[in-house]
């Protein structure tokens, strides 16, 4: 699997963008890792090859959810600005995708990356 991002893996094999968190072993989400999945998804939903888009991670889960101590140093402003890439940008763009994506989990699908599978489904 080839990427072009530091934290995700990003592979298109026979109509198949798989798009894997790669920070093992919780694949744990900070600003980084959401701005690399959302430019992973629109990578994929412009390439007129993929015909699906399949979310997974590397290591013990999908993820663990998103890494606490990235967010001790957040004051109010961090965190709002957070909350709307991490909330309201992760269902708009997930939405807004022309390829149905469908999630491989295997162990952990905690707070963030359970966000991201609601997002893909509703």
């Amino acid at each position: 699997m080839s990427s072009a991002f530091q934290h995700i893996l990003y592979e298109v094999d026979d109509g198949v963008a798989d798009i894997m968190l790669n920070r093992p072993p919780l694949n744990l989400i900070d600003r980084d890792i959401t701005e690399a999945y959302f430019a992973a998804l629109e990578m994929a939903d412009q390439d007129p090859d993929v015909r699906v888009i399949v979310l997974s991670g590397k290591g013990k889960g999908l993820s663990a959810g998103v890494n606490l101590r990235w967010l001790e140093q957040f004051d109010a402003a961090d965190m709002h600005a957070f909350l709307r890439l991490y909330y309201v940008e992760s269902i708009q763009r997930t939405r807004a995708l022309s390829k149905p994506i469908i999630a491989q989990v295997h162990g952990d699908a905690r707070e963030g990356a359970a966000r991201w599978l609601l997002a893909a489904i509703w």
